[in-house]
């Protein structure tokens, strides 16, 4: 019997706003708690909102039960019991599923996912943190992308999961751009996207500063939902 719970902060109906699925219907699924203290969270709402939840409860959602497009999101979804994988099982055989995960600990949680999903539909939006200074973070990172690299590259379909990832990294200034475009370099089997840091840096001086350095590697993104409406609107 399944008994452990989910701590469950919201479930929505929206447009993905970011990732390789932008502007696509969708329902999200949102978890409480993250292992990461960022400065342009703005969802922190999400540790002080949620209830305990099976899976069964999740699955028997009326959204979750009409959609086929699945946002697992937070916090950090990782940061969940190992529940979170059954769930991602199940809702992976309804439709395709895209977790946002800040990156931390990237290579034991892809490597859960290929042990214990083994189910195809799966993608990952996955957080670079420039301003992390924790050099485990760092190393699991590129541990976690070179096992998913690996089985890009091989085309592996062994327990039927391929990985299907983005890496969005969250700018500030010109310097972030360079930092990111040089990753982009280190990491050209995978699409790295910029983003604006909401009310720091525009999207238009990100765009100016890409053309005028020719930075071919990178695509920007804007967070769509906080154009379509307020910046920090819920539900949304």
């Amino acid at each position: 019997m399944r008994d452990k719970k989910l701590k469950l902060c919201e479930i929505f109906n929206s447009i993905s706003g970011e990732g390789l699925m932008q502007g696509l219907p969708a329902t999200f699924i949102r978890f409480s708690g993250c292992n990461m203290n960022c400065d342009y969270c703005d969802t922190k709402y999400h540790s002080e909102c949620f209830v305990e939840v099976s899976v069964k409860d999740i699955l028997e959602n009326k959204m979750v039960q009409n959609s086929k497009y699945f946002i697992i999101t937070g916090g950090e979804p990782f940061v969940q019991n190992e529940e979170i994988f059954y769930l991602l099982q199940q809702l992976s055989k309804i439709g395709k599923v895209e977790i946002e995960t800040n990156g931390k600990n990237l290579y034991s949680n892809v490597l859960k996912l290929y042990e214990k999903v083994k189910m195809s539909n799966i993608s990952l939006t996955i957080d670079f943190k420039l301003n992390q200074s924790d050099k485990e973070y760092f190393e699991n990172f590129e541990n976690g992308l070179k096992f998913i690299n690996d089985r890009i590259l091989q085309n592996e379909a062994t327990n039927g999961f391929q990985p299907h990832c983005c890496i969005k990294i969250v700018v500030k200034n010109k310097h972030d751009i360079d930092v990111a475009n040089n990753f982009a370099l280190q990491h050209s089997n995978l699409q790295v996207i910029v983003s604006p840091c909401y009310g720091i840096i525009s999207p238009t001086e990100i765009a100016d500063y890409m053309v005028m350095k020719n930075y071919r590697t990178l695509k920007m993104q804007i967070q769509l939902h906080k154009y379509l409406w307020e910046a920090d609107a819920r539900g949304k």
